[in-house]
């Protein structure tokens, strides 16, 4: 890509992808230096996680925009890669009934640290989907060193490709985000969802959101209700080892579709959602 082309995209994500207070934010650092001596992005790399030791994997560091271009359009929507908490994920997928009768699938899914953790629990099946080529061979070589270790598992499969392209499976399916896509992507895969769920009743969908940025756009949804809300602490072991070495808790609310058998919403699943300057993160509001 020429010098021209690659100003102008970058010059068209900070304008039109990017949350408007990050871009002023930035342009504000580079001008006149961090505020209170912290940047908008921490720099400090977070710490490798206990979970690779544990299984022999590699899903830690964090990679930003230039080192997960696939050189395809949808490159301008990607946020950047960071693993999830693995205590956190745990807690939230024990809140959801029928794992044994369930897809889970990853949008966006990185070195595939979540699909390694879905593992420990009994879905009929765990789906990868990543867009960039420099990660999806991270998630594939961690996807066979589980399936090698604990062959009674069910298998990762790891598809490289784009979310908005990918199939969703019939059945149950859990769809797991961890703030993969900016905005415009997500009102498109929202909608993919909704023309999924039209006039099929058996068909249900659990979204769960990690860091849920974008929520309102399923709090917006006729086809989704509210299922869980929460802010959760990690592990006193997974201190230093998210997005920012400062995070001690992160946020996850999960949606069900509506229709048919619905599971009754957990205690403060309603509650309101709070999106953090300059808007990478979001919270739950007590």
């Amino acid at each position: 890509m020429g010098a021209l082309n690659e100003l102008s995209l970058k010059l068209y994500r900070a304008v039109m992808i990017l949350p408007r207070a990050h871009s002023l934010q930035r342009v504000r650092e580079r001008m006149f230096g961090p505020k209170n001596g912290r940047y908008s992005v921490d720099l400090n790399p977070p710490l490798p996680h206990p979970i690779d030791r544990q299984y022999g994997i590699d899903t830690s560091g964090h990679l930003g925009f230039n080192a997960l271009r696939s050189g395809k359009s949808s490159d301008i929507y990607m946020t950047s890669y960071g693993g999830s908490q693995p205590s956190i994920l745990r807690r939230t997928l024990r809140a959801i009934p029928d794992l044994d009768r369930s897809v889970f699938l990853d949008l966006g899914c990185g070195k595939g640290r979540a699909t390694v953790v879905a593992t420990e629990f009994p879905f009929r099946r765990i789906i990868g989907v990543e867009l960039a080529p420099s990660v999806v061979p991270f998630a594939r070589a961690n996807a066979e060193r589980i399936g090698w270790q604990f062959p009674e598992r069910t298998p990762i499969e790891v598809i490289e490709g784009d979310a908005l392209a990918t199939a969703i499976p019939d059945g149950q399916v859990v769809i797991f985000f961890y703030h993969p896509f900016f905005r415009a992507l997500m009102k498109k895969i929202v909608a993919k969802m909704e023309n999924a769920l039209k006039g099929k009743e058996e068909r249900r969908i659990f979204v769960v959101y990690y860091d849920p940025v974008y929520g309102d756009l399923y709090d917006k949804s006729r086809y989704f209700q509210r299922f869980f809300a929460g802010n959760i602490d990690f592990e006193p072991f997974e201190l230093g080892t998210g997005a920012s070495c400062f995070d001690c808790q992160d946020t996850v609310v999960i949606w069900q579709s509506r229709g048919g058998d619905m599971a009754p919403p957990h205690p403060g699943a309603e509650a309101k959602l709070r999106v953090i300057p300059p808007g990478w993160r979001a919270e739950v509001m007590s």
